[in-house]
Order: C-alpha cells, then structure tokens, then sequence
C-alpha cells in the first residue's frame, strides 16, 4: 500500500477522506515550479565571470573574503591562517572529542580519533604523545581482529616509539 492510498484511499472518522499531513505528502503529488534565472544590475559582468573559469588567484580572494565575511570569531580565524595554527587548534578539537568518546559507550569513535591524534602529533615530532595514542589504536585493531588496519599502523608506532 503507497503511502498515498494510506492516506487519502481510507476514510477519516467522520466518513471524509484523511489528507495526509503536509510533511508525508507523495513526491509524486507535489508540484512544481519553474525558476527564472535572477536578473543583476550588471548582468553583463556576471555572465562574462560565469563564462570564463576563475584563475587561482581570484578564487583564492574570493575565498578569504567569504571566510572573512563567514566567521566571526577572532580565535578561528587566526586558527585557519596557516596550517600550523590550524592543526594545533584540529588537535585541540580533537583531543576534546576522543576523551567524550572514550568517556562513553562509543569508545571505538575515541579511538578513531586517537588515530588522527598520532598522525598529527606524528608528524609534528610529538612522538610521546603520537606512541600513546597509536598504542590505543593498535590495541583495538587487535583486539577487532583488523589485521590490515593494524599493519598500517604499527610502523608508525615503531617509529614513535623508537624516536622517543
């Protein structure tokens, strides 16, 4: 049965056929409408910039602008200014989410993202942090029975721990 005849087929209480409620009407009963391209003041101007790919450097300003015009907080935007701000303020994030995780019943979730801690720290030269939290991964691969996860991971445990 559709969930139109549900609806409409079967009568309500007092006998009337039962309109379905505006959020379960059939896709195939709604109508449609045809949109028009909006008009600018400069429609010139805006069709020759859709006309012609962007160069990188004009879709590099139009990014800062949108971002500059998107983001209010100060914090965030010096986050996002360069890579090594940003990845400091990714494990600072992060690091917030795998202790939720692993406070609770999703504990795998925490672990995941233990991962992307060692990978960062890994790469930053943490190693005492970055052993740590591949240790904990390795843990749960082994444990799961996910041999080639595991064997992804344990060279770089190796060398975290080696460098140590």
């Amino acid at each position: 049965m559709s969930l139109y005849t549900e609806y409409v087929g079967s009568p309500g209480a007092d006998g009337s056929p039962m309109m379905p409620p505006p959020n379960k009407i059939p896709v195939s009963s709604m109508s449609r409408t045809n949109s028009r391209p909006v008009q600018f003041e400069n429609s010139s101007l805006i069709q020759s910039l859709v006309d012609r790919p962007m160069k990188l450097s004009e879709v590099h300003v139009a990014a800062e602008h949108v971002l500059n015009a998107t983001i209010s907080d100060p914090d965030l935007l010096k986050a996002i200014s360069s890579v090594h701000d940003f990845e400091l303020k990714y494990l600072d994030l992060t690091k917030g989410a795998a202790e939720n995780y692993n406070r609770s019943w999703w504990k795998r979730h925490g672990v995941v993202l233990d991962g992307e801690i060692a990978a960062v720290c890994h790469r930053h030269g943490n190693y005492d942090l970055s052993a740590k939290s591949y240790e904990k991964v390795c843990a749960l691969y082994a444990g799961e029975g996910w041999q080639n996860l595991l064997a992804e991971v344990l060279p770089n445990l190796a060398v975290s721990e080696d460098t140590q």
